[in-house]
């Protein structure tokens, strides 16, 4: 607060002039949360980089991102010629269920409303699950029963094809924008190591 004497006449006013910083604290703490996350990536992309071979490497990577962003799980989805998709990797915290099994040839039709968003290169940001059921019902009925209360999802690319996309299940509420604001970085660096284990497996 600041405050100054006027004079007006033979009349003495004070002014007090009161600012809230809250908006540029509130600025600060997301800069510092955005380095924090960028930092967190950086990390896991090294790690992941010291695996013997590219499968090792996109599992190590996945484990590292669920560790260090205290989420419940970390996947991959890669998709079809017929744009079905099919849940190729995961990471998944301690006591919760594994879901890749149960997660494949999910058809198209059912992915439409994400696709929607990739095609705008956005991301997929559900903060809560009830409130999606009214946006697509079909997507409700498979992640509900997965326990899933809020996730992160967005795509991957390979020479800016899309091949498929990749999510956080229940981050830290705190941490979604951040998250979504590192995912073209961590895409396009998961797409490469999708390439390289396609070259591999060509190779063999």
């Amino acid at each position: 607060m600041r405050r100054t004497i006027l004079e007006d006449g033979d009349k003495r006013l004070r002014l007090t002039i009161a600012v809230d910083q809250g908006y540029e604290l509130r600025q600060v703490s997301t800069i510092v949360e955005m380095m924090t996350i960028s930092r967190v990536i950086s990390k896991a992309e090294e790690e992941s980089l010291a695996a013997p071979d590219p499968d090792t490497a996109i599992n190590e990577l996945l484990k590292s991102l669920g560790r260090h962003l205290e989420s419940d799980r970390v996947y991959i989805f890669e998709e079809a010629p017929d744009g079905s998709c099919s849940n190729t990797y995961e990471w998944c915290a301690e006591g919760v269920m594994p879901a890749k099994d149960t997660l494949q040839n999910i058809p198209a039709e059912v992915m439409e409303p994400w696709y929607e968003t990739f095609e705008k290169r956005g991301n997929v940001m559900i903060r809560d699950i009830e409130e999606y059921k009214s946006i697509s019902p079909a997507l409700y009925d498979i992640l509900k029963p997965q326990n899933i209360n809020s996730l992160v999802v967005g795509p991957m690319y390979i020479n800016k094809k899309r091949i498929g996309y990749y999510g956080v299940d229940n981050p830290p509420y705190k941490n979604m924008e951040c998250i979504s604001y590192t995912y073209d970085m961590l895409g396009n660096f998961i797409g490469s190591l999708i390439r390289a284990r396609d070259f591999r497996r060509r190779c063999n």
